[in-house]
């Protein structure tokens, strides 16, 4: 009997144990389970944060590649707005330099003029000394004035060194004419010069025909604020580019502020006069940073590839800015905004 006794406790004690250790599993398994979604939780921070840092460094890249356009760019204008100061500088100073040697020269061809008289008047005191008679030791002239001979010696010796004088001046004179034929050519060179870096910063020559690439919006020509209401008077009569201007756009602008100025900007354009900007337009289309103003990443990647006009898009293929990450939809969007300005292509 004791025997069953202990075999009962036993088995009781077994089944006790075997329920706790059940309860044991079943809490190890759910710390493990807990401790599995905090590591899934933080690998898929992980990833997320890995995402972003690639992200970051996608548009660091990018900023320095436009932060170094920029540079380049405004390294350019520097340079030539220093050149074109340096040359009017020199411009400045040659100027008076010219001045300084006009003046000298006014003054030697007034010294000149003044010895050619005084040697004349000494010319024909000397003619007249040769007329008279000498005497032993005095010469009698006109009666009043006795001259010895070493004074008329004197006289001669003064008329010799005159002369040299006078050799010397003109010498001088012929030296600073030839001066100033060097400094005009010097002068005109550097007026060309100038001309030319001014017309290479504001005016374009008359392009070739087959740089007319685009028509021109007036909105283009006339960018000016001051040409709104004339804008806004040409658009009501559906007047948008250049070429659809009419031989009455007089009546149609007369009466509003600055539209002289307007229809002086128009036939400048017709006559081949206008600015860097305005040849640009006709030759190379808008630009890319206009058309695609919100896609910095595209304009980037431009950028790098050297396109900044839409001309520097024909035959370049769209598709290849899915690396960037674009979807088709995306490109496709791209080129419908492309032909939103087939509009404005000449065809040839």
């Amino acid at each position: 009997m004791s025997e069953k006794k202990e075999g009962f406790f036993s088995s009781l004690f077994k089944g006790k144990r075997n329920s706790q250790t059940e309860e044991e599993k079943v809490i190890l398994q759910n710390m493990l389970d807990k401790k599995d979604r905090i590591i899934s939780q933080l690998q898929e921070k992980l990833n997320l944060e890995a995402e972003k840092r690639k992200k970051t460094e996608v548009f660091l890249k990018q900023t320095d590649i436009i932060q170094r356009n920029l540079e380049n760019k405004d390294k350019k204008n520097r340079e030539l707005k220093a050149l074109l100061e340096a040359s009017e500088e020199r411009f400045q100073n040659t100027t008076t330099e010219k001045e300084e040697v006009l003046e000298k020269y006014n003054d030697l061809v007034r010294i000149l003029q003044e010895t050619k008289e005084e040697n004349s008047t000494l010319k024909e005191e000397i003619g007249d000394l040769n007329a008279l008679k000498l005497r032993e030791e005095q010469v009698q002239i006109l009666g009043d004035i006795s001259l010895s001979r070493d004074e008329i010696e004197e006289m001669q010796e003064e008329i010799t060194s005159l002369k040299n004088l006078c050799g010397e001046q003109r010498s001088a004179i012929d030296q600073l004419d030839a001066d100033k034929v060097k400094l005009d050519g010097e002068i005109s060179y550097r007026d060309s010069i100038i001309l030319e870096l001014r017309e290479r910063q504001e005016v374009s020559k008359t392009p070739e025909k087959n740089d007319l690439n685009y028509r021109l919006p007036l909105e283009v020509l006339l960018a000016s604020t001051k040409y709104s209401d004339v804008l806004d008077a040409l658009h009501k009569e559906n007047i948008t580019f250049v070429d659809e201007v009419r031989k009455d756009i007089h009546t149609i602008v007369e009466d509003i502020k600055n539209s002289d100025l307007a229809l002086s900007a128009i036939d400048n354009f017709n006559r081949g006069r206008y600015c860097w900007d305005v040849k640009t337009y006709i030759s190379k289309g808008p630009k890319l940073s206009k058309i695609f103003n919100r896609q910095r990443k595209l304009l980037g990647y431009f950028s790098e590839n050297y396109m900044e006009f839409l001309i520097d898009l024909e035959g370049f293929d769209l598709n290849r800015v899915s690396e960037l990450g674009y979807s088709e939809k995306q490109i496709k969007d791209f080129q419908e905004k492309i032909k939103e300005y087939d509009h404005i292509k000449i065809s040839k």
